[in-house]
């Protein structure tokens, strides 16, 4: 669903990652390639899949870390029992 949003909206679907740093970045290349499309009339589409791409990339890392804290947690406890 996020990555659904990313592409209509990529600084809203990090927000709901909690990236508020990477939304605020995102933000800025969204007003960028507003501003080029703006300017030259043209590579709107194209280059709107630059913070399509990032937002994809702060999603796919927020999952990874996500799996990582609960791995790191179950290892945790697996090591608490044996003691």
């Amino acid at each position: 669903m996020r990555y659904i949003i990313a592409i209509v909206c990529p600084p809203l679907a990090i927000l709901l990652v909690g990236r508020i740093l990477a939304a605020l970045i995102n933000l800025v290349i969204v007003a960028a390639v507003l501003a080029l499309a703006m300017m030259t009339g043209g590579p709107g589409i194209v280059a709107w899949l630059a913070p399509i791409a990032h937002a994809w990339s702060v999603i796919g890392d927020a999952k990874s870390d996500k799996k990582v804290r609960k791995m790191e947690q179950r290892i945790m406890k697996r090591q608490q029992a044996g003691r």
